[in-house]
């Protein structure tokens, strides 16, 4: 007599046996790939990356970083109606350091919107700074970048009346801020006054 149960199971045994070899293939590939990063050294000093943690900021460094920054943007831009803050943000989500200075400049726009952030950015690029984000960094809105600090420029979203500009410093102040309130913003309206 005839069987064909051996033609029929033999080739379900195989497909399980092919899925475990195609599983080990790919987490090898996967895992493995991984393991190829390269770590480059850094020349004594700063570098242009912007988590160089070898080259630290002190808090003062830190906040000059952005802070610096935003006064020179409100003069070259002539901004009027100007708030702004100051605070420390972790670059992790596990709120670990490194951390790095933010700065947020809020200011009046004057007529219409498009043409008044166009102007913000054409004296910007006009003082050195370049448009788009840094390599690597992807942000919304308008971008422009100078010397480690990114400005990110866009509405106010609690009222379009005003414009706002986010400043971010390098990931290189390595100070734990979790419990020292440095991570709650602090007024600067008085430093970004022109006088």
């Amino acid at each position: 007599m005839f069987s064909t149960a051996a033609t029929i199971t033999e080739p379900r045994r195989q497909r399980p046996q092919q899925l475990l070899v195609l599983l080990a293939t790919l987490m090898t590939v996967l895992l493995g790939g991984c393991a190829l990063v390269n770590h480059e050294t850094h020349p004594s000093g700063p570098s242009s990356n912007p988590f160089d943690s070898a080259h630290p900021l002190s808090d003062d460094q830190a906040m000059a970083q952005v802070v610096d920054p935003a006064k020179q943007i409100v003069a070259a831009a002539d901004l009027d109606g100007v708030s702004g803050g100051f605070s420390f943000a972790s670059c992790n989500d596990q709120g670990d350091p490194p951390y790095r200075g933010t700065a947020t400049i809020h200011f009046l726009i004057q007529g219409d919107p498009d043409a008044y952030f166009q102007k913000i950015q054409d004296a910007l690029v006009s003082h050195g700074w370049n448009p788009g984000a840094p390599p690597g960094q992807i942000f919304h809105g308008t971008t422009l970048n100078k010397d480690g600090v990114t400005a990110n420029m866009s509405f106010l979203p609690s009222d379009h009346s005003y414009g706002e500009i986010n400043l971010y410093g390098e990931c290189r102040n390595m100070t734990d801020h979790h419990n020292d309130g440095k991570t709650n913003a602090t007024n600067i309206t008085d430093q970004l006054q022109v006088h």
